[in-house]
């Protein structure tokens, strides 16, 4: 048992390496490597999520953690990473994430969070959808209805006007 929970460890922060990499624009070919040996497929179209919710949660779950059985239950594969402004996670494109922010919710304990989703985009174009989940969390984040999930690719007009982060 101490060699599996050992291995799921590195696994857990291999991701987390890979994650953060993937999104600051590191190099692909050597992503790709890695990806395969977690058994991640970076082949094809990919989104980047940010996740943020109040701290602590009233149950006291990680969020991170939330976000990672979450996905797994929706059966979602994912590299997760913990940033300091929010949780991040690198999934395959083809999946319904519209019920994300309530599974979230239920598993949280709480509604007080914020979901910013990007566009679909290959790997080597993940730091594009990253900054694409930055623009939607915050979008939310000031809207008249700050909590809840915010899809880059269904915010039209506010897509095409808000294109700096200023």
């Amino acid at each position: 048992l101490a060699h599996r929970r050992n291995v799921a460890e590195v696994e857990l922060r291999l991701g987390r390496d890979l994650a953060d990499d993937l999104v600051a624009g590191g190099e692909v070919a050597d992503a790709l490597a890695r990806a395969e040996t977690l058994h991640f497929d970076l082949g094809g179209q990919h989104r980047v999520i940010l996740v943020t919710w109040e701290s602590p949660t009233p149950n006291g779950v990680d969020v991170s953690s939330a976000v990672r059985y979450q996905l797994a239950v929706m059966r979602i594969p994912a590299l997760i990473s913990r940033r300091p402004e929010a949780t991040l996670a690198v999934v395959a494109d083809g999946h319904d994430l519209s019920r994300l922010y309530e599974g979230l919710s239920a598993a949280l304990t709480s509604v007080r969070g914020t979901i910013g989703i990007g566009g679909r985009c290959e790997a080597k174009d993940l730091p594009r959808s990253f900054a694409e989940a930055r623009r939607a969390l915050r979008i939310r984040v000031e809207s008249r209805q700050p909590l809840g999930l915010t899809n880059h690719d269904d915010l039209g007009l506010l897509r095409i006007l808000d294109t700096s982060d200023d």
